[in-house]
């Protein structure tokens, strides 16, 4: 049975949405077309109409999850210092940890991309850099570009780290969020009463 335009449309987005979905929670490697087709409620037997092959639809969804991740990250990071409170909290919150998922992409799938491919190691350094600009940005007082990526980097790096030691050691997990949190809350609240 055909599908119109518009449906085979809509089956795209939905298994983009759903790859980016599973590839956050499982890495690059685990996730099978069949997986990606399954988790979009469709069988897998149309999925090269839709797409050249699996790392056509990985570099797809991992885009437009960089895309949303960056997005998301920039519009709080630049709603001023308070934002910039709200960001941290919530970025480097249990959470946020656990639920990778739902979660931030480069977060995510940095780790996954030390031997990665390079076309999609330029892709994250694009959405570091975006994520950088929207700190200094939204900073009442420029912030310099050092000190914005800084701030990036120590999210992302607790991050990774947290979600690395959480089922070995949680209590140490969730220091290292809180050691973060505590060290750029203090930057933003220096921020604050500047």
């Amino acid at each position: 049975m055909r599908v119109s335009r518009a449906q085979a449309a809509a089956h795209r987005k939905a298994v983009i949405a759903s790859a980016a979905r599973l590839i956050r929670e499982r890495g690059f490697d685990k996730p099978s077309i069949a997986d990606f087709m399954k988790a979009a409620g469709l069988t897998h037997g149309g999925f090269y109409r839709q797409f050249r092959s699996k790392e056509a639809l990985e570099r797809e969804a991992f885009e437009q999850g960089v895309e949303e991740s960056v997005t998301g990250f920039v519009a709080a990071a630049k709603a001023g210092p308070e934002g910039f409170l709200e960001l941290v909290d919530g970025y480097l919150s249990a959470e946020h940890r656990d639920n990778k998922e739902d979660g931030c992409s480069v977060g995510a799938l940095s780790p996954d991309l030390v031997r990665g491919k390079l076309e999609l190691k330029e892709i994250l350094a694009e959405a570091v850099r975006r994520m950088a600009a929207g700190i200094a940005e939204g900073q009442e007082q420029t912030e310099s570009e050092s000190a914005a990526i800084q701030s990036v980097t120590t999210m992302l790096g607790a991050l990774m780290l947290s979600r690395a030691v959480v089922e070995a050691d949680p209590a140490l997990s969730d220091e290292i969020l809180r050691a973060a949190r505590q060290t750029l809350r203090s930057q933003g609240i220096q921020e604050l009463d500047s």
